[in-house]
């Protein structure tokens, strides 16, 4: 069994390939994806520009277990979708938004960004429905 410290390592290399190969890539605001360790090893931290938030993956799905904007109203939140949906699509994975405890953005995921319910707190979109 790997130490806990070799599954981080290892967790933030699987996570690097949000980036890898995204030369042409640009969100709409130009933003970075960034990560970082978190203290758990089955999870990392992102960052693109005021949002910052927690993701995991498993062999078809790229899971965002928490997200949040310090500055709302900047249209970075878009900047996050937009490169969660392009590395789903390129690695062929759907896209979860897990543990959902508000349900404005909840309904706002469905209705607005295409996501289905799973149940009360998680919905997905599936990589048919990424455009």
């Amino acid at each position: 069994m790997p130490s806990v410290k070799e599954q981080i390592k290892r967790n933030i290399e699987k996570g690097n390939k949000l980036k890898k190969g995204e030369v042409e890539f640009k969100s709409t605001h130009n933003l970075l994806f960034e990560i970082a360790p978190f203290y758990h090893p089955s999870a990392t931290r992102f960052r693109v520009g005021t949002c910052t938030g927690i993701f995991s993956f498993d062999g078809g799905n790229y899971i965002i277990i928490g997200i949040g904007n310090d500055k709302q109203g900047n249209g970075h939140l878009e900047d996050v979708f937009e490169w969660f949906e392009n590395s789903s699509k390129r690695d062929k994975k759907n896209l979860m938004v897990v543990e959902i405890m508000n349900k404005r953005f909840m309904k706002h995921l469905i209705e607005k960004r295409g996501f289905k319910a799973i149940d009360d707190n998680n919905v997905i979109k599936h990589l048919k429905d990424i455009k």
